[in-house]
């Protein structure tokens, strides 16, 4: 049991690759929004709106450093496809 419990948190804490890594926030989006529409239960609303601000967070935060790397005229936080 506890086996398959830490090969869950590998799973979810190995390296990404890019593509994966940037569509991310909004697959926790369209989850979150389909939560909210399918689940007529308290929870399922929270759950979804939880998966929705997590999503605007992480869009947020990767603004923000982007465009300071920017502004300093580091590239190396692009993703390999953006190069």
């Amino acid at each position: 049991m506890f086996e398959m419990v830490f090969d869950m948190i590998r799973l979810f804490t190995r390296w990404k690759p890019d593509w994966l890594y940037e569509l991310m926030p909004y697959l926790y989006m369209i989850t979150g929004t389909t939560a909210i529409l399918l689940f007529d239960t308290t929870i399922g609303h929270v759950s979804g709106l939880l998966l929705i601000i997590a999503a605007c967070l992480i869009i947020f935060m990767r603004f923000r450093y982007r465009a300071r790397c920017l502004k300093t005229g580091d590239k190396s936080y692009q993703p390999s496809f953006w190069r």
